[in-house]
């Protein structure tokens, strides 16, 4: 619910405090929960990419956004339980009424892209909103004005914030 938000041009910490309340969330859910949005907004251009070749048809808004955090979610590197995540993606499809029609194009949407996972990202890192997960316009703004160092704000970018722990 929250990266269909984000989608829609709110920000990721406002559709997160409102995805958290509409669902009436445990702080320890909340937690797991800015995890897993955050990583997929960080590989929501690599997502989209994936999704445009994966679908036959764009997907619901809500549908999309789902696919996007699964797909992030397999995308993560070190992951081995994937499975596991194409059938949460399943269940939590068939737990919305929004999303439940779409329960098992996302598994079939899901499998296809682990039997084809090398070829599909060999494809779309080719397109740089897919490669550096940031909008065209960004990333022609920071060429023009860093020609020696886009690429690594880029990457940089991408990367996690620092923890930081305040008593």
């Amino acid at each position: 619910a929250a990266l269909e938000q984000v989608r829609a041009g709110q920000t990721l910490p406002q559709a997160l405090a409102q995805a958290a309340q509409r669902h009436r969330l445990a702080a320890a859910s909340r937690a797991a929960m800015h995890d897993i949005a955050y990583r997929a907004v960080r590989r929501l251009g690599t997502c989209q990419a994936l999704a445009a070749r994966l679908n036959a048809r764009p997907a619901a808004p809500a549908v999309a956004a789902l696919q996007a955090v699964a797909l992030a979610q397999l995308l993560e590197p070190g992951r081995r339980h994937e499975a596991v995540t194409v059938d949460q993606a399943v269940a939590a499809a068939r737990l919305e009424p929004a999303t439940r029609a779409a329960a098992a194009f996302l598994n079939a949407t899901l499998r296809r892209f682990l039997r084809e996972r090398e070829p599909l990202l060999e494809a779309v890192l080719r397109e740089p909103e897919a490669q550096w997960n940031h909008p065209r316009w960004w990333i022609d703004a920071l060429r023009a004005d860093y020609p020696a160092s886009w690429q690594s704000i880029l990457a940089a970018d991408n990367e996690p914030p620092p923890m930081t722990l305040r008593v």
